[in-house]
């Protein structure tokens, strides 16, 4: 039986006398540099670079469990290798929730996509704080933290230092974001917050405790209800 060479064919010259005979009918020739070669056909075609396909939870996870690919730093890349990437196993899920109820991620059919509200985060906030590698920097902080090389009082110094660097920076530099529409307050006609009570959720001011304004989840949903149908 005729074994196939595969990818040696492109290294003719460290193959045995059988196998250069048996490369003798591929389509690729031995080339050396400074060959010249005669061009035989040509072709220009029109194409168009499509954007990357929406996540769904699925491959959401799975990109954050291989945010490896998104670091061009090799050392940086090989910890989140080593890590498993953002998050855990445990936890990714979580995490993804909870982007859902801060209104950070929302469904369209099958697919997420990120709201113009975190957005608009991401483009404010600085590099350091959105980048997968600074989860590669935390995860080997608290390696060198087992292994002796810095204590845990020393990397909360510096943590703590550094947020309030961040927070300084965040006060100097005006955060535009687009809310998104919330009911008004009954009481003061301020904006609400979408709280979970014991049962279920329900709507409280921002104005709280001075302005001690509620609505119900389910009439204020009632409502936008009857809103969309009377625009129809």
């Amino acid at each position: 039986m005729n074994a196939v060479t595969g990818w040696k064919a492109l290294f003719a010259d460290e193959t045995t006398e059988n196998e250069k005979k048996e490369d003798a009918d591929l389509p690729l020739p031995v080339l050396h540099q400074g060959d010249r070669c005669q061009i035989l056909e040509t072709k220009i075609q029109s194409l168009h670079t499509k954007p990357p396909a929406p996540f769904t939870e699925g491959t959401l996870i799975a990109a954050m469990k291989n945010a490896a690919s998104l670091v061009d730093d090799p050392q940086l890349k090989q910890i989140l290798r080593e890590s498993a990437g953002l998050g855990t196993e445990a936890t990714r899920a979580g995490i993804i929730e909870t982007l859902f109820k801060r209104q950070m991620l929302a469904r369209k059919k099958h697919h997420i996509q990120a709201t113009p509200l975190a957005q608009e985060l991401i483009a404010g906030l600085p590099d350091m704080l959105t980048h997968p590698g600074m989860t590669a920097l935390w995860e080997q902080s608290l390696e060198d933290i087992a292994q002796g090389k810095m204590s845990l009082a020393v990397f909360m110094q510096k943590q703590a230092q550094w947020l309030q660097h961040l927070v300084e920076r965040g006060k100097a530099q005006p955060l535009p974001l687009t809310l998104p529409k919330t009911p008004d307050c009954p009481h003061c006609g301020g904006r609400m917050r979408q709280r979970q009570g014991k049962t279920s959720p329900f709507w409280g001011c921002v104005n709280y405790p001075a302005c001690k304004g509620m609505l119900n989840d389910k009439a204020t949903q009632s409502r936008k209800a009857r809103r969309a149908n009377q625009q129809k």
